[in-house]
């Protein structure tokens, strides 16, 4: 009996590791699987487009508008595609939250099966770090999940501030992740289908400097609104991305420098 007991306790023990192993393994499987999905549909993406050329990149954003406003009529058919083209068009900072890697994954597939992913309206470069996205029109759960967006409406590239938002995942590659990682003196270069606009960055909040989402003062000088708000009368870029607890923005600015055909 004694020797009985002995080895059930035993079994008992090595069930019990067995299981603790099996839920780690999963866990980790679970997460290395998510890490390569992360991988596969943001850093290899921004690769692809940092090798592109900004003659190849104006001419598929020339195809794109082309194709869209073909698409016109089949898309307004559906109810689901109307509802999420007025998402698409107009900011929604209520769908707007921290995600983690499953729920960014989810919200950019149904983006790319309603073809929201074929709306770029530019492309946003800034070589130093490696980023290179699409923009998209308008700041909202939707567009976040497939690059770079607009903040208002209004703004023109190469005119007042134009702002463009995007998502820290903090794995470096990924959307708007290394924009903390920028440094003064580097180029962003705003991409249109008949522009690229050049911007020399003068000014970088991120960090310690990092700045809270209506912030009116500026290295201890006050601003009559918020960084995002600026409209200067020389023309210039603002990237701003969440920090890791969402409560502060990392906000990367410069000037615009010149602008040319390619």
């Amino acid at each position: 009996m004694k020797w009985i007991k002995q080895h059930q306790l035993w079994s008992a023990l090595i069930g019990i590791v067995s299981l603790i192993v099996l839920i780690g393994g999963g866990i980790w499987g679970w997460a290395q699987y998510q890490a390569h999905e992360m991988t596969t549909e943001y850093v290899q993406t921004q690769k692809r487009l940092g090798r592109k050329s900004n003659r190849q990149l104006q001419g598929q954003l020339k195809q794109t508008v082309s194709g869209v406003s073909g698409q016109t009529g089949r898309v307004a058919k559906t109810s689901q595609s109307q509802t999420l083209s007025q998402r698409y068009t107009a900011n929604n900072n209520a769908g707007v939250t921290n995600q983690d890697y499953q729920q960014l994954l989810k919200t950019q597939r149904k983006a790319q099966q309603t073809g929201l992913a074929n709306r770029e309206i530019a492309y946003v470069k800034v070589p130093s770090i490696g980023l290179a996205l699409p923009i998209y029109q308008g700041t909202n759960q939707y567009t976040l999940s497939l690059g770079a967006t607009t903040y208002f409406a209004h703004q023109q590239m190469g005119q007042g501030n134009y702002v463009l938002a995007g998502h820290n995942m903090t794995m470096p590659g990924v959307l708007f992740s290394n924009v903390p990682q920028i440094k003064m003196g580097a180029t962003v270069n705003l991409i249109s289908a008949t522009k690229v606009y050049h911007y020399r960055v003068n000014r970088l909040l991120t960090g310690k400097k990092a700045v809270t989402p209506n912030q009116t003062y500026i290295n201890g000088s006050p601003v009559s609104t918020s960084v995002l708000y600026q409209q200067p009368k020389q023309a210039m870029v603002t990237l701003f991305t969440c920090n890791a607890t969402g409560s502060m923005r990392e906000v990367v600015q410069g000037n615009l420098t010149s602008t040319s055909a390619e």
